[in-house]
């Protein structure tokens, strides 16, 4: 199995959890439709919803694509015994940093609508409380922590190598 084989297959994983995710938002909020009767709420979770299933089948269709974006290998094929450290490293980094822009992405999307469904129900009263903020600035850093991964997956492997090989007089 290649590196980018690999990775296509947490993508789809990925796609699955998604799906799961837009499938929850309609749960959990079709108990407050029905009590607040607010279209504008129900338009906007359905198109949220409806870019969440998007985004889900893009994913299941061309997960190699996405896996080649996220994962730039050698021209040459590898093999699985040919994997060196650093290739696993690189994999490992990518795989988390997804995982964790999945979560970051997902959080931001619930205080998005929150806040939306919220501005409606609470008009002028004060909406986010201390706890609310504090979650909502983690998401972002969650967010920029995955980007980071994703992004600078070599480059981490090399900190860390460095960190590892660094002698101490």
């Amino acid at each position: 199995m290649k590196a980018d084989q690999l990775i296509a297959l947490f993508v789809r994983l990925l796609a699955i959890s998604i799906v799961l995710f837009g499938l929850r938002q309609i749960a959990s909020t079709a108990t407050y439709y029905l009590e607040a009767e607010s279209a504008v709420a129900v338009w906007i979770t359905a198109l949220t919803v409806f870019v969440l299933f998007l985004i889900a089948v893009m994913l299941w269709r061309y997960p190699l694509s996405v896996a080649r974006k996220l994962y730039v290998s050698d021209p040459e094929p590898t093999k699985t015994t040919d994997w060196t450290i650093e290739s696993l490293y690189e994999i490992g980094f990518v795989l988390l940093g997804v995982y964790i822009v999945y979560t970051a992405v997902t959080s931001l999307m619930f205080w998005w609508l929150y806040a939306i469904l919220a501005s409606e129900s609470f008009e002028n009263r004060a909406i986010f409380n201390v706890d609310n903020k504090a979650s909502i600035i983690l998401s972002v850093i969650e967010l920029a922590i995955g980007l980071w991964l994703i992004l600078g997956a070599k480059g981490l492997r090399q900190v860390l190598f460095n960190l590892r090989n660094w002698k101490v007089d």
